[in-house]
């Protein structure tokens, strides 16, 4: 036996003659080594033991440990799949998957390893040298199936009109990559990734859609961002009608321009009006000051909020008429003498928190018909709070009083009260309906009918545009006055008031 020593870097590699070899593919010849030693290819510090006899056979003997890999590496997942490990040589691998230390007791890997569950997988390799590698450990931990794909949010939203250039960021709902694009093509994973707020500066179609981690991928967005800085057209032939001492009917002719929302009436630069939408033809203007001048303009507006430039008119109102001179002004929103049945008035911050108000009317009307309605929306069946003032079918002639509403922990608050008494159908009525701090009442010429306290729990939510309906749908009501306050008379007004509307 002859052994040749040397060393390539930090590897030893042991060299001796053997020619019995049981691996012949890893044995050399004498001759061939001598020549490797003195070229020194891939060889430094050779150190020659004892000599060997030219024609003499080695076999190659290497201290260097296998190297084992696991693919895929340990990751997140939520399928089952398998795990492949692989030596760069001959060698057995040893394995566990309770994170306990192989030994050479343990499993012998023969095949891919399934992997169903959190596992941590520990692995090592001896070749047929006898060289072990390190221990080497892959966590692969299993998630909650993913199936949701993301979902992806503009601000601000698109398919709207904007008066300015934008900004626009996008968001996910998870972790995700989201692709986007600008010209109104579909986006795919090719497109520009987002990054950052996208600069929208002219009428722009913006596509975008999102993959998150599982490669779940959202539907495709499509979003107008239209960049529109021209304003409205005005509208035409405004002129005013029903001018009182308190209130006036703008009219005007609908603006030529199809994107207008709806429409403001100014008083200065002061908003007193604001109509529902752009159809409208008319604005009652309520809670003016009797003779006094007035210029309203009423200006369009369209979907980017740009303003048109107005349309102005000038009026002065008319002083109170002489039979009303002692009505009582103070706090005095709305006054119209002649008020339409099943009319509908809008008068702005008329429910205000738990702000009182007055409400009164002379009226006259068949059995079985509504005086009034005030409900807490624009519209009866979207209605929280209501009251309701009315006149009962025959036989029995009954006034009846109708409050519902919400206390502040949504507690339902219901009241009804009934007043029977032989009234005639003729002569007109003063009624009176009074909000204050404590309580709601109903006064019938000037008499107390029904009180309902509730105190500063009770709770009427502040809406801009509250609807007052006057009168009844089926059955005539007729109207001398009808007057609204934004404060509670006291009973020496309601007194003058009786005295003066009768």
């Amino acid at each position: 036996m002859k052994q040749v020593v040397s060393r390539i870097g930090s590897r030893c590699i042991a060299m001796y003659i053997d020619d019995s070899s049981a691996h012949p593919d890893r044995t050399y010849s004498s001759e061939k080594i001598e020549r490797l030693l003195d070229a020194k290819v891939n060889l430094s510090d050779a150190v020659l033991y004892e000599n060997w006899t030219p024609g003499e056979k080695v076999e190659l003997i290497e201290e260097v440990p296998p190297l084992v890999t696991a693919s895929p590496e340990g990751r997140n997942f939520s399928q089952p799949f398998t795990v492949t490990l692989t030596a760069n040589e001959p060698a057995t691998i040893y394995y566990t998957l309770d994170g306990s230390t192989p030994t050479e007791s343990s499993p012998v890997y023969s095949s891919p390893i399934p992997i169903t569950g959190t596992v941590t997988l520990k692995y090592f390799a001896i070749d047929v040298a006898g060289n072990a590698s390190a221990v080497q450990i892959q966590v692969y931990s299993s998630i909650t199936s993913d199936t949701k794909p993301p979902t992806v949010t503009s601000s601000p939203p698109g398919n709207k009109s904007f008066n300015s250039a934008q900004t626009v960021t996008l968001t996910a709902d998870e972790a995700a990559s989201i692709y986007y694009t600008l010209n109104g093509s579909d986006p795919t994973t090719s497109s520009s990734v987002y990054t950052g707020p996208i600069p929208i500066r002219t009428t722009t179609n913006l596509k975008y859609f999102a993959v998150d981690r599982a490669g779940n991928k959202s539907p495709i967005y499509s979003f107008w961002f239209t960049i529109d800085q021209d304003p409205p057209n005005d509208v035409t032939s405004l002129a005013y009608t029903k001018l009182t001492a308190t209130s006036v009917r703008l009219t005007w002719n609908v603006s030529g321009s199809t994107d207008v929302t709806f429409y403001e009436v100014f008083s200065g630069q002061t908003v007193v009006a604001r109509t529902r939408n752009r159809l409208a033809t008319y604005s009652d203007i309520i809670g003016l000051t009797p003779s006094t001048t007035y210029t309203f303009t009423v200006r369009a507006k369209d979907l980017a909020n740009n303003y048109s430039f107005g349309q102005s008119i000038t009026l002065t109102t008319p002083p109170v008429s002489p039979s009303l001179a002692g009505l009582v002004t103070n706090g005095l929103v709305l006054l119209e003498e002649t008020p339409e049945n099943y009319s509908f008035l809008y008068p702005r911050n008329y429910f205000d928190g738990n702000e009182p108000f007055t409400l009164t009317m002379t009226v006259k009307s068949d059995q079985g018909t509504s005086f009034l309605n005030i409900f807490d929306s624009a519209r009866e069946n979207e209605a929280t709070t209501s009251v309701t003032v009315k006149r009962n079918y025959s036989p029995n002639t009954q006034f009846v009083v109708t409050l519902f509403a919400r206390d502040l922990n949504t507690n339902a608050i219901v009241a009804t009260s009934l007043f029977t008494a032989s009234l005639s159908t003729a002569p007109y009525y003063h009624v009176v309906l009074v909000r204050d701090a404590s309580a709601i009442s109903l006064y019938l010429d000037n008499a107390l009918i029904m009180q309902k306290p509730f105190g500063p729990q009770f709770h009427i939510a502040r809406l801009e545009r509250p609807l007052l309906q006057v009168g009844d749908k089926v059955n005539n009501v007729w109207y001398e006055y009808l007057a609204y306050y934004n404060r509670a008379l006291t009973t020496e007004e309601r007194a003058q008031n009786y005295k003066t509307l009768l």
